[in-house]
């Protein structure tokens, strides 16, 4: 009797062996973030028409702390030309949306003032009415302000 204790003790400590040996093979391949890092992909340049200033899209993707904590959103910048962008320094940033339709539209309306056509049904993170001397305005395709605002209480937002 003593030896069979003797040998399921032994058998039991084996087993803890491989599983602890296992998950530090586990931990040592796939270890989880410990700062948060970002990179972000520039797609598209729409320069003003006195050539002052250039919006700057593209896509932002952030990995946090942990293995699953990734978020894509798609960006703009405003920059002054000859400068690098600032990084970040967004005036808008949203997820991204499926199919080209869906997708941001872009313009100058003047010198100073600048328009972001988002789609109705999107997700919008950063939404700044201005920066520096450039004034920013948000507007929806399609402009549909009701079903927006069903998007967003569907979601559990408040209306914008």
């Amino acid at each position: 009797m003593v030896a069979a204790v003797k040998r399921g003790l032994a058998i039991c400590f084996s087993m803890l062996g491989i599983t602890g040996a296992c998950l530090l093979v586990l931990w040592a391949t796939f270890p989880g973030r410990e700062s948060i890092e970002y990179e972000h992909w520039p797609v598209a340049m729409m320069a003003s028409p006195d050539d002052a200033w250039m919006a700057v899209v593209g896509y932002h993707v952030y990995s946090g702390p942990g293995l699953a904590d990734t978020s894509v959103f798609e960006t703009v910048q405003l920059v002054r030309r000859q400068e690098e962008p600032p990084d970040p320094s967004y005036i808008f940033t949203m997820e991204p949306s499926e199919g080209a339709e869906e997708s941001l539209r872009l313009k100058w309306l003047g010198l100073r003032r600048f328009q972001i056509n988002a789609p109705n049904k999107s997700l919008i993170h950063i939404e700044k009415r201005g920066y520096e001397d450039v004034e920013v305005v948000v507007k929806y395709h399609p402009d549909d302000p009701a079903e927006r605002a069903r998007y967003l209480k569907e979601r559990g937002l408040p209306p914008d």
